[in-house]
């Protein structure tokens, strides 16, 4: 089963069971070569879902990341996607807060997640308010096709190194590796 009483096809694709309409909740986590989503919907249980695609901003372009996510929702989802509520995103490469309200702007100018309640920030700080509890002293490597550390002192605000990109500081990355 999968959100909005649908169910997935062995493709994985979400179809149409005919129950009434459930409020959808998503979770992202948007790599550099790999897309992970979570949804829930009331009374179900959450469904997890894998899709080699990117939802990474390049040189600027929102517009293009918003639409790769809609059209993947919409691929789930088909018409149950006017029941998305929320998505929470952790996306590569979005750390500066500018970067985020512009992702924001650009998923909402699409019209069918255009009254979506939006959070976005980058991967790996969502990776690491989900592993390292707040206050609590680690370290969060992250090696993928892109590279950073975070670490956080016990009491403390946690601090970056590298995964800045290729052309700064990628290079335990497999971007730079490959």
């Amino acid at each position: 089963r999968c959100c909005n009483g649908t169910r997935r096809s062995h493709h994985g694709k979400a179809t149409d069971s005919g129950k009434a309409r459930m409020s959808i909740y998503i979770g992202i986590d948007g790599g550099g070569t790999t897309t992970r989503i979570l949804m829930e919907s009331a009374g179900e249980a959450p469904q997890y879902f894998e899709r080699s695609v990117s939802l990474k901003v390049h040189q600027g372009d929102f517009e293009s990341s918003a639409a790769t996510l809609l059209t993947v929702l919409r691929e789930l989802l088909r018409e149950n996607i006017r029941n998305i509520r929320a998505i929470a995103i952790g996306l590569s490469g979005m750390s500066r807060t500018e970067d985020q309200e512009a992702m924001k702007r650009a998923i909402h100018n699409q019209p069918e997640l255009s009254r979506v309640k939006l959070h976005v920030e980058t991967d790996a700080t969502l990776t690491l308010a989900a592993v390292i509890p707040e206050g609590e002293p680690g370290i969060l490597l992250i090696a993928g096709t892109g590279s950073v550390i975070f670490y956080q002192p016990r009491g403390g605000t946690p601090r970056r190194i590298g995964g800045w990109g290729p052309t700064l500081s990628d290079e335990g990355s497999g971007y730079r590796l490959g």
